[in-house]
């Protein structure tokens, strides 16, 4: 399904590009109409998607101002690294760009991204789109306050049946109870109680207790 781009947003876009290439691009690629393609501009996701819309309007535009073709590449892959290693592989004469969008950037969060954000320069803002969590309407729940959590601990044949969950937003501490079965099939109530540590960090720590029956302990889990 295609993607409409409102015309302002994309006017914006493009201005900003505009006023970046006049600075980096030599003179003579306005000056002379060759009908050689003077742009590049790589798209790292394939066909159809909003990155593939936004880049093929942005280009369209692009070309109108400079008068010459501008080439669209789209070179999906790894959520975006292949599209941006070919960009940091162009040559260094400001006449290959590339889409970035917000899911190749998290791949910073990552240990091994593939690319720093030193081996690209922002060129301008192309939009600003947040992202979302749906239902079906006519689903139980009409709204949500980050405290209302249903699921299963350890999906699968020995799941315990999630009974009562919380995440509280401000504090990110997380309450769950789920039920499962122990080595005898007798049911079990199982507790935790934890909070989320250095949430803006790619070693997210959570610490807290944890309750098994009778049995009880703490709990550290790292991400590395």
């Amino acid at each position: 399904m295609g993607l409409t781009l409102p015309a302002g947003m994309i006017a914006r876009a493009a201005f900003s590009l505009l006023v970046a290439l006049a600075c980096a691009l030599p003179a003579s690629a306005f000056a002379q109409k060759t009908g050689a393609v003077v742009l590049e501009l790589v798209v790292p996701f394939g066909p159809g998607g909003g990155a593939d819309t936004l880049g093929r309007a942005t280009a369209k535009m692009l070309a109108g101002v400079l008068g010459e073709p501008v080439q669209v590449s789209n070179v999906p892959g790894a959520t975006g690294r292949q599209g941006i290693g070919k960009l940091i592989a162009a040559p260094a004469d400001g006449r290959t760009l590339a889409v970035l969008t917000a899911d190749t950037f998290t791949l910073q969060a990552y240990a091994n991204p593939g690319w720093k954000l030193g081996d690209v320069i922002p060129l301008g803002i192309m939009m600003k789109q947040p992202s979302a969590l749906f239902l079906p309407s006519n689903s139980r729940f009409k709204n949500w306050d980050g405290k209302a959590i249903t699921g299963t601990i350890n999906p699968g044949p020995n799941g315990a049946q999630m009974q009562k969950a919380s995440l509280d937003p401000e504090t990110w501490a997380v309450h769950l109870e789920a039920d499962g079965k122990d080595a005898s099939g007798k049911t079990v109530r199982y507790v935790i109680d934890g909070k989320l540590e250095n949430i803006g960090a790619y070693q997210r720590v959570i610490r807290g207790t944890w309750m098994q029956g009778a049995a009880k302990g703490d709990f550290k889990i790292v991400r590395n």
